[in-house]
Order: structure tokens, then sequence, then C-alpha cells
């Protein structure tokens, strides 16, 4: 990362809320708290993301440390800078 920091200082890096839903399932599970997850990410305004942050925090307080642990403007909507607001999930499959 800081390679591309470095090389590239005014690109953006995102993450793809797929994978970072992915990995927080590995310890974190359960059709509610991941619908939870894709609200918090899929949102356009800070005060949405953080309520639906809120909400998370109340069904699985862990869940949420661990995903407060991810900056926002890495893989939530809401925090992305200029127009490109689009969520991809590896769209392109074989």
């Amino acid at each position: 990362m800081a390679t591309i920091e470095k090389l590239f200082p005014s690109a953006e890096q995102r993450f793809s809320l797929r994978h970072v839903y992915d990995n927080m399932k590995l310890k974190h599970k359960g059709d509610e708290l991941r619908e939870a997850v894709w609200c918090c990410g899929k949102v356009y305004n800070i005060p949405k993301f953080n309520r639906g942050m809120e909400k998370l925090k109340k069904l699985n307080p862990e869940a949420h440390e661990w995903l407060s642990k991810i900056p926002a403007k890495h893989w939530a909507r809401s925090h992305f800078s200029g127009k490109y607001h689009t969520l991809f999930t590896n769209i392109f499959h074989n």
C-alpha cells in the first residue's frame, strides 16, 4: 500500500465490500449481520452510515469493533470522495 501511495498520491484505495464481509464472517456470522454490514457500506450519506453502524453495534458489538478498525473511506460509499461511488463485487466472473 505504501508503494501505491508513493506512486499515485492522489489515488484512493477502496476495498470490495464483499471481501470485507467475507473476512468478517470468519468470526462473525448471520444473515442479520450481513444485512447490517451491507447497509452501512451502500448508503450515500454519513448520517445514514452512522445510524447503520449503531445498529450493527447493538446487533453485535464485537463485529462492530472489527469493522470499525477498517477506515470507512476504504469500504463505505458514504465516505468515498469524488464522483465514483460504485461498489464493485467481482462482476467479471468466468
